[in-house]
């Protein structure tokens, strides 16, 4: 399925945020998506505005007996509309239903814009950033209205191999009456994670750049679900600023103690948000463990998960580490300074005499070698080896990179989005990881052979881009769905002359 409004606009200032508020003069303004459905942009519905999007009336040219209502993109972007027939074939009870989309023409804007036609929620979000504390929800509630039916949604969901990435209190709307059940909302206008503060990411995507977060996994939105619940039963959400700092907490800490461990709630639901919140993804609950859990059987509570640590922290600028994947956080932040740790060998001693890890030290030893007295150790540690140390010490996490950090399952959202948005620092950082074969560099020994060679055959798939970037123009940009056996959100990237 090829975006061709997109292409045909590429190089236009796509994203110069033109205000499509639905004035007066644009009562009369329409335009029509499949053939069927006509957005009105006179009718504004600020209530139903994605972080992405603004949402209008819809009329069904054909009458049908659902309600509609349309996403508009602020912004072009490349969203995950290559997955929107599967999305769209999903009728579950509790997920709002996705039926058509098309660029279109938006008044006063230069360019096409995407637009998507959802089914139109009766209510009202369960929640908002505004929302006060007094505003919670009990047990019962969030039982009720919640959880079983965002159960029936994600098994539908993960038993296609999607996942909805977009799980938070602001996208959960009353689909009737104000205190019925609640729906899911949209997951197709961006990226996936994209629109998602960090804290409703798991730890690995959420130290990643928003646009390559990946499309995850089904333990990606249990988790989302868990910290969707303890917002709910708190009535505040979770603290936004000073990302790294509250990231090297989860990390140290684990994501049940920093968002759950004040939470007042039973037993039972402290079970829940335990193995929702497991930041092990192996081991977090799924679909199958949330339905046993509201049959109120006997599922097990998960044990306080937590990585090995050193006996005495690593310290990067000020940033206090006692794992290698905050090691690894912190050196992808601190650049300069991890240059110096790893040239005096402070990385390694600190692997080996405070974590006990001499199969790591001599893996970075191995890329680095090992004589730090030599002055020109420093300079041989350029951005290549940096990347592959973070590799070494954090492989389930992202790839870092010249101030990017892409997960392995979201380099084609953060490639497309470069392109579109013409951010050409982002380009020059994802073809040099890209170039460098960066992401299928260091894969670690335990994981499986199958799981090795999927994520090889993924970025085979790459090769025709950097090659199409590093001698291509900047005349057009084209999209194209893929010949190779790549998952459906993939696309092949090409630039003509």
């Amino acid at each position: 399925m090829a975006l061709t409004a997109m292409d045909r606009h590429a190089n236009a200032p796509d994203r110069d945020g033109t205000d499509i508020s639905g004035d007066p003069p644009l009562a009369g303004v329409t335009a029509v998506v499949g053939g069927r459905y006509e957005i009105k942009f006179g009718e504004r519905l600020n209530h139903l505005d994605s972080p992405q999007a603004n949402a209008f009336g819809v009329r069904d040219l054909e009458g049908g007996s659902r309600q509609r209502f349309a996403l508009v993109l602020k912004h072009n972007s490349y969203g995950r509309f290559s997955q929107f027939d599967k999305f769209a074939a999903i009728d579950a009870g509790a997920m709002l239903r996705a039926f058509a989309f098309a660029a279109v023409g938006v008044p006063g804007a230069d360019v096409e814009r995407m637009a998507l036609i959802m089914e139109r929620p009766a209510g009202v979000r369960i929640m908002t950033r505004d929302s006060k504390p007094e505003d919670k929800l009990d047990e019962r509630a969030v039982i009720d209205r919640i959880l079983s039916p965002a159960e029936d949604s994600l098994r539908a969901l993960h038993r296609l191999d999607l996942t909805h990435r977009a799980i938070r209190p602001d996208n959960l709307y009353c689909r009737d009456r104000a205190e019925g059940p609640v729906g899911l909302g949209e997951c197709l206008s961006a990226p996936p994670g994209f629109d998602q503060p960090d804290a409703f990411e798991p730890i690995e995507s959420a130290m990643a750049s928003p646009t390559g977060r990946g499309d995850g996994s089904a333990a990606s939105d249990m988790f989302a679900l868990g910290v969707t619940i303890v917002t709910l039963l708190s009535g505040r959400w979770p603290a936004r600023q000073h990302q790294p700092q509250r990231i090297m907490r989860r990390i140290e800490r684990g994501s049940y103690r920093e968002y759950a461990g004040a939470v007042r709630c039973s037993n039972d639901m402290e079970d829940l948000l335990a193995g929702l919140l497991y930041d092990d993804p192996e081991g977090r609950w799924n679909v199958d463990q949330l339905r046993a859990w509201l049959n109120k059987k006997s599922v097990g509570r998960r044990l306080f998960y937590r990585a090995k640590s050193g006996h005495r922290p690593f310290r990067v600028e000020g940033l206090s580490c006692a794992t290698p994947r905050a090691v690894a956080y912190a050196m992808s932040l601190h650049r300069d300074a991890a240059r110096v740790m790893i040239a005096t060998g402070q990385l390694t001693h600190w692997l080996e005499r405070s974590l006990g890890e001499i199969r790591m030290a001599d893996a970075v030893s191995a890329i680095i070698g090992d004589d730090y007295d030599d002055d020109t150790m420093l300079s041989k540690i350029d951005d290549k080896i940096l990347t592959r140390l973070c590799r070494i010490l954090d492989p389930e996490g992202p790839v870092y990179s010249h101030g990017k950090a892409v997960m392995l399952d979201g380099f084609d959202y953060a490639v497309a989005e470069a392109l579109l948005g013409g951010d050409a620092e982002a380009e020059r950082a994802l073809e040099f990881m890209l170039g460098h074969a960066l992401p299928v560099d260091q894969l670690p020994a335990q994981w499986s052979n199958a799981r090795r060679q999927e994520i090889k055959a993924r970025f085979r798939g790459y090769q025709g881009f950097v090659r199409g970037l590093v001698a291509g123009s900047r005349a057009a940009i084209c999209f194209a769905p893929s010949a190779s056996p790549m998952p459906p959100a993939s696309y092949r990237f090409c630039r003509a002359a």
